[in-house]
């Protein structure tokens, strides 16, 4: 079980996940790949991560202006399971130039695609 402090929130356990499907994913991919977040509010939610241990940056030390590589450890991924139950289906509102606004069902495979 997650200690309570490291219990993700629905965007952290959305970034947990992406990175669970696509180990060594740069800050970018995960921006884009987890919802379009700002990469700004990515790299502390990382870097926040990090520090709790969910996960680690596996770029090469020798590669001084390469991306970083995201990769889960042990407890990030307790963590990111415990978080896939809530990431299996969620709502959202979109809004269509044509009918307004609208909630829209979204149900996440078995691979973390929408």
């Amino acid at each position: 079980m997650t200690p309570p402090n490291t219990r993700p929130a629905p965007r952290r356990a959305a970034v947990l996940a992406y990175i669970a499907t696509h180990p060594g994913a740069s800050n970018r991919e995960i921006a884009l790949g987890a919802g379009a977040i700002d990469e700004g509010q990515l790299s502390k939610l990382l870097s926040r991560a990090e520090f709790l241990g969910l996960v680690v940056d596996r770029r090469s030390p020798h590669s001084p202006g390469a991306p970083r590589q995201w990769h889960l450890t042990a407890q990030g991924e307790l963590a990111g399971a415990e978080a896939m139950p809530r990431l299996d289906s969620w709502s959202t509102t979109a809004t269509s130039p044509a009918s307004g606004p609208a909630t829209v069902d979204v149900v996440v495979g078995a691979g973390g695609e929408a």
